[in-house]
């Protein structure tokens, strides 16, 4: 699908550290927890419906590059399979997490996902 957005970033903190405190969190800028895969290193987020989409499903899954940092993979994607037009919404919802993340550990916050 057209809409669907993806943001690869690293951070040089433990994966463990990254990923405990993002699991921790119940809302990052409106984005809601909807659940906590412990076992794959992901945590689920949804956005509500506003006057442009119907909501978006957000994944940011973690890695461990074996150097002692953590690699991330922030996605995000419509809520109705049938969204053809995002409006620049999924772009600003990985835009956002990243900042989030990259702020709460104080690194600097280097591009975006267009």
């Amino acid at each position: 699908m057209a809409c669907e957005r993806q943001l690869d970033f690293y951070l040089p903190v433990p994966v463990m550290d990254v990923f405990n405190y993002v699991a921790s969190q119940k809302e990052i800028y409106k984005m809601k927890l909807a659940a906590v895969d412990r076992a794959n290193f992901k945590v689920f987020f949804k956005h509500r419906a506003n006057m442009l989409t119907w909501g978006e499903h957000i994944t940011i899954s973690f890695y461990d590059p074996q150097d002692g940092g953590c690699r991330i993979i922030v996605e995000s994607k419509p809520a109705m399979a049938t969204t053809l037009i995002d409006y620049g919404k999924n772009a600003e919802n990985c835009n956002s997490v990243r900042q989030f993340i990259l702020s709460s550990f104080h690194q600097p916050l280097n591009g975006q996902v267009r």
